[in-house]
């Protein structure tokens, strides 16, 4: 009879130690992001609003990607940001005037979100955005007006 008790204490203590470990998770699970575009958003030459397509970087460290420009990071982000690079995601196009907001899976080694943003006129705009990823509550919000992307969640260096 002792035998079968310490049988059973085992299988629920085993039961429990599995499902305990992945309802204690290291970080979120999710990020949100509230984009809100202005209704002149990526001037062309002529000052025509046109859509603007954004791709969304998850990273494990911020390093490489602070040091990288938008062409390269346009180009290619893989081979400039190696390891780095968790996933890479390309939102559909954001239109003039719209609000949309996007809901994104997170794994364990993402401590950042990158922005690129594919403004027609990259050499004149703000195409960069980088975003800190905490235990907190992941819901952050970017707003887009004419050629640069603002957030009061982006990751502002030192000796900025």
């Amino acid at each position: 009879m002792g035998l079968v008790k310490s049988i059973r204490l085992f299988i629920i203590l085993s039961i429990l130690a599995v499902s305990g470990c992945s309802s204690f998770s290291s970080g979120p699970e999710k990020a949100t992001i509230k984009f809100s575009a202005g209704t002149n958003i990526n001037p062309d030459e002529d000052q025509r609003s046109s859509p603007l397509v954004i791709n969304v970087l998850f990273l494990a460290d911020s390093r490489q990607f602070e040091r990288e420009d938008f062409i390269n990071l346009f180009d290619n982000p893989g081979s400039r940001l190696g390891a780095d690079l968790i996933k890479k995601i390309r939102i559909k196009e954001l239109i003039p005037g719209e609000k949309r907001t996007e809901v994104f899976d997170l794994t364990e080694p993402v401590k950042y979100i990158g922005l690129v943003a594919e403004f027609s006129q990259y050499h004149r705009a703000k195409t960069l955005m980088l975003i800190p990823i905490d235990d907190g509550s992941n819901e952050f919000s970017v707003s887009i007006d004419e050629l640069k992307l603002t957030s009061p969640n982006e990751y502002k260096r030192k000796d900025d």
